[in-house]
């Protein structure tokens, strides 16, 4: 960030400005609620290999044939299509609106293809080379990798050049979705994955006895929770320091996506309590945002450590 950026933000929040800022800032420039970054091919196809790069060795020899659950895919489907189609597993969806769009998900779909196709192509150099122009480079899990035992996984020989509509049909889309939508998909799920979602969820003690549910008896969770404030600040984390009046007050202007502004150990805490166990957490730090002290009173109790303050993205990894 450059100085003099710094030095704007600094005295708008030290003159307890930020507020009044932002709410014209969002209503004179209104933002495109955006869904995520799956719509574009390359980005959902290296969210795909940091997803196995975790979550591989269940799948080598697994011989279970259920489904595969996304919550919050947004406009495109086309990471839970890379699992239908290279694992043979049934693919269910769940979301609060109906963001999906057919024609861009199949586009997403044939670009994250041909590009897993290329990057898989030659040698483990020529991978790597790749996937260093990925945004989650920082979380790939290079020291579980085996290159030749993904290329073998994925089993590219036989795949189409192009998916067309056919493979849409017969998926299970729920949006808007209710508990009704799930009754028909408890214990179904051998994983249930969300990238960027849950930070956008209400009730999140719900969902994940939701996800707890739908989850079969050897099923593995992969959430990645964005922590940033999406417009909401300033700062990386500065919707923090916002009390639940201040942020009523902005939701009224045209922010660019609501969040719940819940740390990281309080997502723990809940998936726990729904009788999920944590397998692993893979969490991001920065420190250039607020400190402790100014935390908002409304959302101290929801600090369980305050190490979450430093925490601008994590992956969590459960099971049943």
């Amino acid at each position: 960030m450059n100085k003099i950026k710094q030095l704007i933000i600094n005295t708008l929040i030290n003159l307890k400005l930020e507020i009044y800022f932002i709410k014209y800032r969002n209503n004179l420039f209104i933002q495109k609620n955006q869904t995520g970054g799956s719509s574009d091919g390359k980005y959902a196809a290296l969210l795909f290999c940091t997803h196995l790069s975790y979550i591989h060795n269940w799948f080598v020899g697994s011989t279970n044939k259920n489904s595969i659950c996304e919550f919050g895919p947004g406009d495109s489907l086309s990471i839970g299509l890379l699992y239908k189609i290279f694992f043979n597993k049934n693919y269910i969806a769940f979301d609060a609106h109906p963001y999906f769009q057919e024609d861009l998900t199949l586009k997403s779909l044939n670009e994250a293809l041909n590009y897993l196709k290329e990057i898989f192509s030659k040698d483990e150099n020529h991978f790597f080379q790749n996937l260093e122009k990925s945004p989650f480079i920082d979380y790939f899990n290079k020291n579980e990798f085996n290159f030749n035992q993904f290329k073998s996984l994925l089993k590219f020989e036989g795949l189409k050049n192009e998916y067309d509509s056919g493979l849409l049909k017969n998926l299970k889309y729920n949006a808007p979705y209710n508990s009704q939508d799930t009754e028909n998909f408890i214990n179904s799920s051998d994983l249930i994955f969300s990238q960027a979602a849950l930070e956008h969820v209400r009730d999140l003690k719900s969902l994940y006895k939701l996800q707890k549910t739908l989850l079969s008896q050897n099923g593995y969770i992969y959430n990645h929770i964005d922590f940033k404030s999406h417009g909401t600040s300033l700062l990386w984390n500065g919707y923090y320091s916002w009390t639940d009046q201040e942020y009523t007050q902005l939701e009224k202007s045209n922010t660019f996506q609501w969040i719940n502004r819940m740390p990281l150990s309080y997502h723990l805490k809940l998936m726990e309590e729904s009788g999920l166990n944590i397998v692993k957490v893979v969490s991001k730090k920065r420190t250039d945002g607020i400190n402790k002290d100014q935390i908002s009173k409304d959302l101290i109790p929801f600090f369980i450590n305050f190490e979450d303050l430093n925490i601008h993205s994590a992956i969590v990894i459960a099971k049943g």
